[in-house]
């Protein structure tokens, strides 16, 4: 007989322990008396990495995650009734709430029913949430495509629902996000143009890796006393932003923030037209904002930047005309109250 067979009160009063043992505390020394004895399953962390492997028979995602999702069940503490929930979940595609996933405004307490089941189990989901085991590859996308059979990780792209090929774009996570790819690039005329600029205000406004910001390259035109050297200086601003998103809209509000000297203005529209040009270049992908500097995280889905401003408050900051990465601001969304 295994001692695991052995009801935790008996082995209570066996080993003249206090009622109030953690039964936590119990579930390690029953499998540390297996393991000493050579139960037959071996080591707890050989039965859930089997457990969840025959999952993975089905599932390419677990297939490639299954010793980490192990290993990050144990080291959460996760009881073993608590690993036996998530794996029946996941065989029966109830653990991730993909209705939830979509809502316009959620969180993971809702997206993931079990989340808030014990302490432990919450640290679990949370850890697997952040895990990135890579370049490329953001918060959410393991989770999500492991915990459900339903959702996948695409060769491209982050997430897929294979019932539907909907792909879903995660962005987020603990910092905001920048909406960048090989569809969304800035125009052909932008690096000649930011060139250009940089150029003929180097040592007039501050420079530095990432170039100039946009906030400080509107702020210097405040400062000017000439009415003709401010208007050269917002007409560059001005010619230079419409090449990085050439289909981004909000022209005539871009020119009169810039005009109006209100660089924070300036850089909330900038983010507007990303978004434009992101939605509009893939009009087959819907868009997760998550924020995972609070818990439970919170997200917000949306298909159409429309359907967006909505639901949720757009949040832009750190855009610089220079390096091509740095001219994609970082945007969040946080669902409106």
């Amino acid at each position: 007989m295994r001692i695991s067979e052995i009801s935790v009160a008996d082995l209570k009063k066996q080993l003249d322990l206090p009622k109030k043992t953690d039964p936590r505390v119990m579930r390690r020394i029953v499998d540390l008396i297996d393991q000493a004895r050579g139960g037959e399953e071996g080591t707890p962390y050989v039965r859930v990495a089997n457990s969840l492997k025959q999952l993975g028979e089905v599932d390419q995602d677990i297939k490639k995650f299954y010793k980490v999702m192990a290993k990050q069940m144990l080291g959460n503490d996760v009881s073993s009734k608590e690993i036996k929930k998530i794996i029946k979940g996941i065989s029966d595609n109830t653990l991730i709430n993909i209705a939830e996933l979509k809502s316009v405004s959620s969180d993971m307490s809702k997206i993931v029913p079990m989340y808030n089941d014990s302490i432990q189990v919450k640290s679990y989901f949370k850890d697997m949430l952040m895990f990135q085991p890579g370049q490329g590859i953001g918060p959410g996308e393991i989770l999500f495509a492991t915990h459900h059979k339903d959702l996948s990780k695409p060769p491209k792209g982050d997430l897929r629902i294979l019932s539907t090929q909907e792909d879903i774009e995660i962005k987020g996570g603990i910092k905001p996000g920048r909406f960048s790819d090989n569809d969304v690039m800035p125009g052909p005329e932008f690096g000649l143009a930011v060139d250009a600029f940089l150029k003929k205000y180097k040592g007039t406004i501050k420079t530095g890796k990432s170039g100039i910001s946009i906030e400080r390259a509107v702020e210097a035109g405040k400062q000017m006393t000439d009415p003709a050297q401010k208007k050269a200086l917002y007409d560059d601003i001005y010619n230079v932003m419409t090449k990085i998103f050439t289909n981004g809209g909000y022209e005539q509000k871009l020119k009169q923030a810039i005009n109006s000297g209100n660089g924070e203005r300036v850089v909330d529209i900038h983010g507007l037209r990303n978004l434009q040009q992101y939605f509009g270049a893939k009009p087959k992908e819907g868009v997760l904002f998550m924020r995972g500097n609070v818990d439970p995280a919170l997200t917000s889905y949306a298909n159409t930047l429309e359907e967006l401003l909505q639901v949720a408050n757009i949040q832009v900051r750190q855009a610089y005309l220079g390096v091509i990465k740095e001219a994609f601001p970082q945007i969040s969304a946080t669902p409106k109250q």
